[in-house]
């Protein structure tokens, strides 16, 4: 579906069909249409009628449809004549008359086709074709094309077949309409479907000059204005070039130009602009562009993935281009980039130029003036000077070995391993340094750096000699060895030395791994408490409490109780408490004491409380109140002639004339009234009612003495008169008052009608609206609401809105809303919303959902997926860095060394190995390995930092270290290593004859036990233990304890234990500590628990609620102004004329009223009550302005109206309208007491029923039943039934039926029928159903069950030797030595066991359990035969055996196995505690490190590092450096460090290094830094000023023909004329390029250089730049340096400084992970 009407900014297809003009499509004119009767140009902006108004013609890029048409067939008559209108809408702009068909019909049958144009189509809608044919002069027919909604598509211009066709004369046309588009595009355009002119794919721009093209690249894309954008942390290349000067001659200065820049790879442009127009100057100022400084900017992303990135810059004008492609690659920062000026052939014949220092001669040749060089003599060159020769261009060439600026300088260039700088200076080669680059250094081995004299100093933290071993020095607590060793300080453990552990504690020793192990008995984190493992059924904890085993407790874990028992546990003091809701000796009867109204009893039992009955006591039952007594289910049965829910209502049963009813009230018989049925009343009288006082009240609408008038009181909305008379209500109107009209409504009046007659301009039902009716363009409605007129819109209809507009409709506001799929401010762009993926947005344009992309939305892509972007086609794009079919995997491109593949895996180059490649490793090495981590792994037997010492490691008793020396294994000694010493016991040494000394204090064997003999109190024993004096105690028995004291004792630690129940220092307070809900303090106080007050605490109060206190006695005090149970209630008592009482509400002072108190009511009125807001209300049933007029209102029926009459309500009667008498009804009447008088023989409330009182045995009642008389029953009271038999009821037919539970012929026998699982008999007695017993059936037994019987009360007696539930189990009681249990199985008598309890086991046994087969189990912890040994299995690591004793777990160890050892590692053995002894030449925490001890000038440390005796250095300590000279430092490496400001061999020679604006160099002389001169560099020179130099003095010396202070002022003191000859250019373009070769982004070069380079000079330096070369036989033009150009170095220098030290900080953060 399409419309004609379309937004311009978007391609949507608009009008698809264009009919007949009169001649066939031709390209020469392709937007004229032949309007041979009618044209009308005005609509359109861009056409005009010419040719006589004949011809419509439209210019330029008309957006319109062509529309053509061929008649396939017709029934025309080639005499009928034809009219053509074309129009938009109503409106026309094209009529076409054809007075004859056969030409047409003629040139269609050739192949010729009718054409049609609609101009301006986005604009437009409604396009139609009318045509008219006429045959004769009355007969013809038209027809009308509308054209919106054909179909069309612009590739293939599809075909729509159309019959045009009268069915009167049966005239009819068939014809084939086909649709083009009159798009014409340029360079660089397409048409796209729409037939709208757009940019072809890659370009953009208003005229789409940019050209973009993102594919190459995985982290960029085009923006829509053709801009190249890649992400942040592109590493990419930025380059600029700059426009310098430019020669222009005066004709050509007004010339325009195309300036075109072109950025590649490979000849593949992936950016190209197009700016124009330029306009060239001497002084070029490309401000207007965009360009500052004119410097044009180019970035070139991801630099080092691609291959020859050029730059083409071309100008070009009329026909006229010239530029070059510029060859980045070659741009580096050591050498010129190649770029040759450009010129322009704009110049004349004659133009002339001022060329200096030279003269033109009558042939024409300019000659240059002495020592001036060049095409245009523009260079000077000083011939005079030594060393060199000037070249004709002007630059003076050195002669060998000849540099600088003068040639002033000799260097040697046949030296190796350097290169003569152009200044003269010898650089090294890269690894090699010194003074003639002697020596050889090798740069690439990270952490460390080549000092200028060739030495390799490692970075901080890294350490031996190719600096490999990472030593985190900055870690407190130890020192980091030059052999990258960390050796903790003193009490200091683990790897990091992040342990402190006292040594010096008693009772244990510190291990290796910073763990303190204690000695036997002694446990906690210091070892100080001690507890003895040799106590039965228990074992110490670690923190030195004694844990009883399972079942044992007690202090000392003397009691057992037994834990397996069922609904039970056992208390701390071995006590047997049962759970919740379990009673017994065992705990085995369950009672639920969740259940209210009763209580569990010791033994399970359940008692109902008082007044509670029913198997769970659920029912309540007062059995305090009279008259009645409870049933055991709970339900009160009343005494004889007692009646109600409670009994207490007595009524006599023997009273005549009447019956008591279950709720106690005495129902008269048939025609008898009165309290005690004593009245009789006929209520066989018709329109007319017996009350229950005997009285005769006429039935609803009857009125009258005798309810003779009929008064339909049932009408609403009116009142029946006791005269019959009906007298409407207040708003009530019409003959029958059925029409309500509140007259109380303002704007209006009531009518005697009941109609409502609004006032002027009020409209509504109620008049409530107001509607002006004086405002124009609309009318006021009935409602009152403002109805505008046709196309009027707004509150006021002052919008105006033409709804005549097709695709939209004219809301209230005014606003035009387009229809389904329609947009546009008139609606007019159509955009199919029902396409899936996406939603048409307010103008039109299809705006595709979340994760779809393409033309129609239907490719997903998820762009919630991190690291990618989807493009506008779907495609999911990587960020930089990630790869992968999702961009899952990261990988960091930017690191050297190596290449990320497009799985996201980093491979390294050559030689390169890590994680990140960051290692190199020479493959080429013999005799190893390099690894992956790229260390270098030597073979077998071969040692050394290269693997080239051979050693053969195949030798007992010894181990080859890494530099190739055969070291004696741990615990060797002597020559030959045949000493064996176990060094690895504590407090001990072994000497060097292999004997082990104990230290001092230290006894035993092994040297194992510590006694400090000096400690007072106690006495060290021969085994070492220290043994207190009388009541002394504590690890050292420095603590005295008075252990006569009663209530406690005396603890291993010294401190006073109380007794149960006993506190206080002494324990002399005593507190029960069983109370619930409290805590016995330490001074013997009992504290109660959170919530929990009184005395015992007994008195729950929760303190957590707000705003108020727990007190003492556990009553919560509200505090200030807060009320209610739980303080919840705020009320501000500080309010006058008022109190807040305890639940919070505020009660008003007597006569104060309101929510505050704030009216004043004189409250001591009689007949009324002042309310809570202070208005004075009558009491009830008082009315008037003094509520001095009495009127019961609580009389049903009435009203009581505002004097204080009673209005009886419709059908209601009495002097208080007491009575409702319906008076519609037939058969009776209402009388004016209300009561309904019925006819004779007629009954019921409405005397509806018919009764005839003539039978006897019987009386008609007032309902028209007919009542027996007392026992009389039967459909006529033919039947006698004795009524008077109680627990039963004569029913009609005069059958007597017992009551509810009772039964037998006289109903004298209670039966319980509510009872579930049985039923009562007839007889009354009860019979259980099937599988039910007992006295009430409430027990079920299965007598379905074999082996057994139920009997009465429910208990299923098993047969004999059947046992069991349900007696399923046989057991044989005749065996011996058991019995049967009641579940079937047999009951080994005492000690005796197995199957048939044939096997006897004496289980008096301690430790230990008789099982079921006989065996004598020991208890957990104990083995032995007799259970006699105890074992701790509970400890991890290891295993008790059948004989008690506990065997480590492999590679486990200790007493309790608690140490674990790796015995699986080499070069050590685990001991029997567990420590790991390393052999000989072996250390670190797994012996992994092996250390030559054999070496002299070092020795071996515990992590295997060597230190160096004084004065040696170097990996075996075999360098001497005398540390003793002053002035510098010995370095692991032996080489002689000077200290600060001390420089030359031995560091004799004093350079102050703090003076600035200088460096001391490495033989002490002090060198100036660039622009500062003079002995101390004190003198400052800005050299960066051009046109000068700054001499060694600091005096700045100016270049020839340059004055002033600055040299600033220039003055051509040679200047001449010249003429210009045919060879002579005019135009020349200089360009500066310059290069940022550094790896950053846009952003942070313009951050850091661009934007603050004034304040960062002398942080961060600039790019480098590049300079111009001087290429032959061209201008050679000076182009102006920058501080950077001269510094470049010092740049280089920086940053290189700064990425080595970014490289350190990473890899210490890598070191921490």
């Amino acid at each position: 579906m399409f419309i004609l009407r379309s937004h311009p900014l978007f391609t949507l297809p608009f009008l698809l069909v264009k009919l007949f003009p009169l001649h066939a499509m031709s390209e020469d004119s392709p937007y004229t249409d032949v309007c041979s009767a009618y044209c009308n140009a005005s609509m359109f902006s861009n056409c005009s009628c010419i040719g006589n108004n004949k011809i419509l013609k439209c210019e330029g890029k008309s957006v319109g449809v062509f529309l053509v048409m061929n008649i396939t067939d017709s029934s025309l008559n080639s005499s009928c004549s034809m009219t053509f209108n074309q129009t938009y809408g109503d409106e026309e702009f094209c009529r076409t008359e054809l007075d004859s068909l056969e030409s047409l019909l003629g040139n269609l049958n050739k192949g010729n086709m009718m054409r049609f144009y609609f101009p301006d189509s986005d604009f437009h809608i409604k396009p139609r074709i009318n045509f008219k044919v006429t045959c004769k002069a009355n007969e013809f027919y038209t027809q009308v094309l509308k054209l919106d909604n054909v179909s069309n598509s612009l590739p293939s211009a599809s075909k729509n077949s159309f019959r045009f066709q009268n069915t009167k004369t049966n005239l009819w046309v068939d014809a084939e309409i086909q649709v083009y588009y009159d798009c014409h595009s340029d360079k660089n355009q397409i048409c796209n479907k729409s037939g709208h002119v757009v940019c072809a794919p890659g370009y953009f721009g208003d005229r789409c000059q940019r050209y973009c093209n993102s594919s190459i690249f995985k982290n960029c894309t085009c923006s829509t204005y053709g801009n190249l954008t890649c992400q942040r942390h592109s590493v990419g290349a930025f380059f600029e070039i700059q426009f310098v000067k430019t020669h222009i001659p005066e004709n050509a200065s007004n010339i325009t130009y195309d300036l075109i820049v072109k950025q590649s790879y490979k000849n593949v442009t992936f950016q190209q602009m197009t700016y124009a127009p330029v306009i060239l100057h001497q002084t070029p100022d490309l401000s207007r562009l965009g360009f500052t400084n004119n410097t044009m900017s180019f970035y070139y992303p991801d630099f080092n993935s691609f291959q020859n990135p050029s730059c083409a810059i071309y100008l070009k004008t009329n026909n006229t281009q010239l530029g070059q492609v510029f060859k980045l690659q070659d741009v580096a920062p050591t050498r010129n980039a190649e770029f040759r000026p450009q010129t322009l052939p704009l110049h004349n014949e004659g133009d002339k130029i001022y060329r200096p220092n030279g003269t033109c001669y009558h042939n024409g040749s300019f000659i240059c003036n002495h020592n001036h060089f060049g095409d245009n003599c523009e260079t000077f060159c000083n011939r005079s000077r030594p060393n060199g020769t000037c070249h004709p261009n002007g630059s003076f060439i050195c002669n060998h070995n000849y540099f600088g600026d003068n040639c002033e300088t000799f260097c040697n260039t046949s030296r190796p391993n350097g290169t003569c700088h152009p200044n003269g200076s010898f650089i090294c080669n890269p690894n090699h340094f010194g003074d003639n680059c002697e020596t050889f250094c090798n740069t690439s081995r990270p952490n460390g750096t080549c000092y200028h004299n060739g030495s390799f100093f490692c970075n901080h933290n890294h350490f031996v000699d190719n600096c490999e071993i990472f030593c985190n020095s900055s870690r407190p607590n130890g020192t980091c060895y030059h052999n990258g060793s960390f050796i903790c300080n003193h009490n200091h453990f683990g790897d990091n030395c992040e342990i402190f552990y006292n040594s010096s504690r008693p009772h244990g020793t510190c291990y290796h791994n910073g763990s303190f192990i204690c000695n036997h008995n002694h446990f906690g984190d210091n070892c100080e408490t001690f507890c003895n493992t040799s106590r039965p059924n228990g074992t110490c904890h670690p923190n030195g409490s004694f844990i009883c085993n399972h079942n044992h407790f007690g202090d000392n874990c003397e009691i057992f109780c037994n834990s397996s028992r069922p609904n039970g546990t056992c208390d701390n003091n071995g006590s047997f408490i049962c759970n919740h809701n379990h009673f017994g000796d065992n705990c085995e009867t369950f009672c639920n004491t969740s259940r209210p109204n009763g209580t569990c009893y010791h033994n399970g039992s359940f008692f109902c409380n008082q007044n509670h009955f029913g198997d769970n006591c659920e029912t309540f039952c007062n059995t305090s109140r009279p008259n009645g007594t409870c049933h055991p289910n709970g339900s009160f049965i009343c005494n004889h002639n007692h009646f109600g829910d409670n009994c207490e209502i007595f009524c006599n049963s023997s009273r005549p004339h009447g019956t008591c009813d279950h709720n106690g009230s005495f129902i008269c018989n048939h025609n008898h009234f009165g309290d005690n049925c004593d009245i009789f009343c006929n209520s066989s009288r018709p329109n007319g009612t017996c009350y229950h006082n005997g009285s005769f009240i006429c039935n609803q609408n009857h009125f009258g003495d005798n309810c003779e008038t009929f008064c339909n009181s049932s009408r609403p909305n009116g009142t029946c008169y006791n005269n019959g008379s009906f007298i409407c209500n207040h708003n009530h109107f019409g003959d029958n008052c059925e029409i309500f009209c509140n007259s109380s409504r303002p704007h209006g009046t009531c009518y005697h009608n009941g109609s409502f007659i609004c006032n002027h301009n009020h409209f509504g039902d109620n008049c409530e609206t107001f509607c002006n009716t004086s405002r124009p363009n609309g009318t006021c409605h009935l409602n009152g609401s403002f109805i505008c007129n046709h196309n009027h819109f707004g509150d006021n209809c002052e919008t105006f809105c033409n709804s005549s507009r097709p695709n939209g409709t004219c809301y209230h506001n005014g606003s035009f809303i387009c229809n389904h799929n329609y947009f546009g401010d008139n609606c007019e762009i159509f955009c199919n919303s029902s396409r899936p993926n996406g939603t048409c947005d307010h103008n039109g344009s299809f705006i595709c959902n979340h994760n779809y992309f393409g033309d129609n939305c239907e490719t997903f892509c998820n762009s919630s997926r991190p690291n990618g972007t989807c493009y506008h086609n779907g495609s999911f794009i990587c960020n930089h860095n990630y790869f992968g079919d999702n961009c899952e995997i990261f990988c960091n491109s930017s690191r050297p060394n190596g290449t990320c593949y497009h799985n996201g895996s980093f491979i390294c180059n050559h030689n390169h190995f890590g994680d990140n490649c960051e290692t190199f490793c020479n493959t080429s090495r013999p005799n190893g390995t390099c690894h992956p981590n790229g260390s270098f792994i030597c073979n077998h037997n071969h040692f050394g930092d290269n693997c080239e010492i051979f050693c053969n490691s195949s030798r007992p008793h010894g181990t080859c270290d890494h530099n190739g020396s055969f070291i004696c294994n741990h615990n060797h000694f002597g020559d030959n290593c045949d000493i064996f010493c176990n060094s690895s016991r504590p407090n001990g040494t072994c000497y060097h004859n292999g004997s082990f000394i104990c230290n001092q204090n230290h006894f035993g064997d092994n040297c194992e036990t510590f006694c400090n003999s000096s400690r007072p109190n106690g006495t060290c024993y021969n085994n070492g233990s220290f043994i207190c004096n009388h009541n002394h105690f504590g690890d050292n028995c420095e603590i005295f304890c008075n252990s006569s004291r009663p209530h406690g004792t005396c603890y291993h630690n010294g401190s006073f234990i109380c007794n149960h129940n006993h506190f206080g220092d002494n324990c002399e307070t005593f507190c029960n500590t069983s109370r619930p809900n409290g805590t016995c303090h330490l001074n013997g106080s009992f504290i109660c628990n959170h919530n929990h007050f009184g005395d015992n605490c007994e008195t729950f109060c929760n303190s957590s609620r707000p705003n108020g206190t727990c007190y003492h006695n556990g009553s919560f005090i509200c505090n200030h102004n807060y009320f209610g149970d739980n303080c919840e209630i705020f009320c501000n008592s500080s309010r006058p004329n008022g109190t807040c009482d305890h639940n919070g509400s505020f009660i008003c002072n007597h006569n104060y009223f309101g929510d505050n108190c704030e009216t004043f009511c004189n409250s001591s009125r009689p007949n009324g009550t002042c309310y809570h807001n202070g208005s004075f209300i009558c009491n009830h049933n008082y009315f008037g302005d003094n509520c001095e007029i009495f009127c019961n209102s609580s009389r049903p029926n009435g009203t009581c109206d505002h004097n204080g009459s009673f209005i009886c309500n419709h059908n209601h009667f009495g002097d208080n309208c007491e009575t409702f008498c319906n008076t519609s009804r037939p058969n009776g009447t209402c009388y004016h007491n209300g009561s309904f008088i019925c006819n004779h023989n007629y009954f019921g409330d409405n005397c509806e029923t018919f009764c005839n009182t003539s039978r006897p045995n019987g009386t008609c009642y007032h309902n028209g039943s007919f009542f027996c008389n007392q026992n009389h029953f039967g459909d006529n009271c033919e039947i006698f039934c004795n009524s008077s038999r109680p627990h039963g009821t004569c029913y009609h037919n005069g059958s007597f039926i017992c009551n509810h539970n009772h039964f037998g012929d006289n109903c004298e026998i209670f039966c319980n029928s509510s009872r579930p699982n049985g039923t009562c008999y007839h007889n009354g007695s009860f019979i259980c159903n099937q599988n039910h017993f007992g006295d009430n059936c409430e027990i079920f037994c299965n007598s379905s069950r074999p082996n057994g019987t139920c009997y009465h009360n429910g208990s299923f007696i098993c047969n004999h030797n059947h046992f069991g539930d349900n007696c399923e189990t046989f057991c044989n009681t005749s065996r011996p030595n058991g019995t049967c249990h009641p579940n079937g199985s047999f009951i080994c008598n005492h000690n005796h066991f197995g199957d048939n309890c044939e096997i006897f086991c004496n289980s008096s046994r301690p430790n230990g359990t008789c099982y079921h087969n006989g065996s004598f189990i020991c208890n957990q912890n104990h083995f032995g035969d007799n259970c006699e040994t105890f074992c701790n299995s509970s400890r991890p690591n290891g295993t008790c055996y059948n004989n008690g004793s506990f065997i480590c777990n492999h590679n486990h160890f200790g007493d309790n196995c608690e140490i674990f050892c790796n015995s699986s590692r080499p070069h050590g053995t685990c001991y029997h505690n567990g420590s790991f002894i390393c052999n000989h030449n072996h250390f670190g925490d797994n012996c992994e490190i092996f250390c030559n001890s054999s070496r002299p000038n070092g020795t071996c440390y515990h992590n295997g590092s060597f230190i160096c005796n004084h004065n040696h250095f170097g990996d075996n300590c075999e360098i001497f450096c005398n540390s003793s000279r002053p002035n510098g430092t010995c370095y692991h490496n032996g080489s002689f460090i000077c200290n600060h400001n001390y420089f030359g061999d031995n560091c004799e020679t004093f350079c102050n290094s703090s003076r600035p604006n200088g460096t001391c160099y490495h033989n002490g002389s002090f060198i100036c830094n660039h622009n500062y001169f003079g002995d101390n560099c004190e003198i400052f020179c800005n050299s960066s000023r051009p046109n000068g130099t700054c001499y060694h003095n600091s005096s700045f010396i100016c270049n020839h023909n340059h004055f002033g202070d600055n040299c600033d002022i220039f003055c051509n003191s040679s200047r001449s004329n010249g003429t210009l000859t045919d060879n002579s250019t005019i135009m020349t373009l200089s360009f500066e390029f310059v290069c940022n070769c550094t790896l950053m982004t846009r952003q942070e070069i313009n951050k850091y250089i661009l934007h603050h380079l004034s304040e960062l000079n002398t942080h961060i330096h600039p790019p480098i730049i590049l300079h111009v070369p001087k290429g032959r036989q061209h201008v050679k033009r000076t182009t102006k340096q920058d501080w950077l150009s001269t510094n470049w170095k010092l740049t280089a220098a920086i940053l290189g400084s700064i990425a080595i030290a970014l490289c350190i900080v990473l890899v210490a953060e890598i070191s921490k992970m």
